[in-house]
């Protein structure tokens, strides 16, 4: 077994951390398209929510003035 010299320790290490830092990188941009996606799927629920509303007092005010 031979020994790691003081530079070729520093190397790995930094070579780990950009590998960490890649890693993190990519579950920040993973979250973040994960809790967009969430968050255009709520806001379609809300505008679907919206469009029936309006459907229903439509029918409500037409049905009123066929009476």
């Amino acid at each position: 077994m031979h020994a790691v010299t003081e530079f070729q320790a520093r190397v790995i290490i930094v070579a780990e951390r950009d590998r960490l830092d890649g890693y993190h990188a990519r579950a920040l941009a993973y979250d973040k398209q994960r809790r967009e996606k969430k968050e255009k799927k709520i806001k379609n629920k809300k505008t679907l929510l919206h469009v029936d509303e309006r459907i229903k007092n439509c029918r409500a005010v037409g049905s009123e003035e066929t009476r």
